[in-house]
């Protein structure tokens, strides 16, 4: 059936909309890459203290970092290797998911290891969560869990990071210098 003159009038504005808000995103994407396209070693470790400040855990002398985000993961472990001088060796992962994906334990942990590099010798046993009545998502099999990235020996360096945080936390509290030397 042909569609109405005014339905048809709606669906090509709504069309025109789309392609005017993907074409603004990636302008956005593309001027921000660019903005950030060389970073110094001391502005990504800075952008690595204020992240594991928002992500990290602070409590009991514990390096620990979780996320689902697979961009994230690599960052902090490029920043841990490249800033604070962790050997990848150094590093050890788990991975947590809801029980119900417990047959995709494998594939998810596989997947998980080929994104930080880290073998899967380094990760510990899978935390299965339990959750009821849970909704299953049409996109079920591209759901990885999240990876918590921990270190081997982590006292020193835990100290050293949250050292770091208040360094951020007092120089952010301060006026931000404009010196660009």
């Amino acid at each position: 059936s042909m569609i109405k003159g005014s339905e048809r009038g709606r669906l090509m504005g709504a069309l025109m909309q789309k392609n005017r808000r993907l074409k603004a995103m990636e302008e956005s994407r593309k001027l921000g890459v660019s903005a950030l396209v060389n970073l110094t070693e001391r502005e990504f470790l800075i952008a690595g203290i204020a992240l594991y400040w928002g992500e990290g855990s602070k409590k009991g002398g514990r390096f620990e970092f979780c996320n689902s985000d697979p961009l994230m993961i690599v960052f902090l472990i490029k920043w841990l290797t490249v800033c604070l001088g962790v050997k990848t060796e150094d590093i050890k992962c788990y991975v947590q998911i809801n029980e119900i994906h417990s047959y995709r334990e494998e594939k998810v942990r596989n997947y998980w290891s080929r994104i930080s590099g880290i073998p899967l010798s380094r990760f510990n046993k899978t935390s299965f969560k339990k959750v009821k009545n849970l909704k299953i998502y049409e996109n079920f099999e591209e759901h990885y869990g999240t990876l918590t990235v921990r270190l081997l020996k982590p006292t020193k360096m835990f100290y050293r990071i949250i050292g770091l945080i208040e360094g951020l936390s007092e120089a952010g509290r301060g006026l931000v210098s404009r010196d660009v030397s």
